[in-house]
């Protein structure tokens, strides 16, 4: 009797671990399910990350060239300008209240230093408002 009380107690025992394995197995299952479920995800939105980074890399890059585009044509706009600057001054008589001012025609001009002569330059397409009268003073 007591050897079928101790059988019978460890068969409980072996039933009780076998029903604990069998739910831990269950649950390790799910963990992998899990983890596979979030590798899954992390591998999607890796690749939407390095899509986003090669299209931002290339929008850096457009955006690159067109900065060196337009600082290239805005040293020339400026080089052109000081150009214009200068055969101005160096085209200014020394009449003393009349001022002779070269046009882009070639065409001579008189002034008055008191008049508000406002013109447009046009360089490599921007347009540039300049006040001859400030040149001039």
């Amino acid at each position: 009797m007591v050897c079928c009380l101790i059988v019978e107690n460890l068969m409980t025992v072996i039933k009780n671990s076998e029903d604990e394995t069998g739910r831990l197995e269950e649950e390790i299952d799910g963990y992998r399910t899990d983890i596979d479920k979030m590798l899954d995800a992390f591998r999607t939105r890796e690749k939407e990350l390095v899509e986003e980074i090669d299209n931002i890399q290339q929008r850096n890059e457009v955006l690159s060239n067109l900065l060196d585009l337009v600082t290239e044509r805005a040293d020339s706009a400026a080089k052109q300008l000081e150009k214009y600057q200068k055969e101005l001054i160096s085209h200014r008589g020394d009449i003393s209240n009349t001022e002779h001012v070269s046009t882009k025609s070639g065409d001579v001009t008189k002034m008055s230093k008191d008049d508000k002569w406002n013109t447009e330059i046009q360089v490599i397409g921007i347009t540039r408002y300049v006040d001859y009268t400030t040149l001039m003073s």
